[in-house]
């Protein structure tokens, strides 16, 4: 866009216009990929409020009923309303004296996360209550 004033040039060239076009888009995708990883680790944050909610339901129900159950709806998860299960596919192993709580990211993510997972084993011992937390994203949910 080059104007004629008096035969004086003034306005940009398409190079100049060109140049701020290529520097906006580039900042905007580095926003856009920071702002996503804000996100997910949200989604993870919440993720592990839920699993630590059903580590509480878990313990009260292996006290209820001297077992540990494989299945979330057994549980008593009342206390508290969580989206984490729209976000993140939960399930449960047990044995005898531990159990452990698996989150694997589901399919509406963006920026490589799918199948992600937080995992959250218990042991109960005559010591007490052992939590370990571990995580396969160095990245984002390792500072949870």
């Amino acid at each position: 866009m080059t104007f004629f004033l008096n035969n004086k040039r003034i306005g940009f060239t398409l190079l100049e216009v060109l140049m701020v076009v290529v520097i906006i888009s580039i900042l905007s995708t580095l926003g856009f990929v920071q702002y996503s990883k804000i996100i997910e680790r949200q989604h993870g944050r919440n993720a592990l409020a839920y699993l630590r909610a059903i580590r509480g339901a878990e313990i009260s129900n292996y006290i209820d009923n001297k077992e540990f159950t494989n299945n979330i709806d057994d549980l008593d998860l009342s206390s508290g309303v969580f989206d984490a299960d729209n976000d993140f596919d939960i399930s449960i192993s047990t044995s005898s004296d531990s159990f452990t709580i698996t989150a694997e990211r589901k399919g509406n993510t963006f920026l490589g996360y799918l199948g992600k997972k937080i995992v959250l084993t218990v042991t109960v011992s005559d010591q007490g209550i052992t939590t370990d937390i571990e995580t396969d994203t160095d990245d984002v949910y390792k500072n949870l």
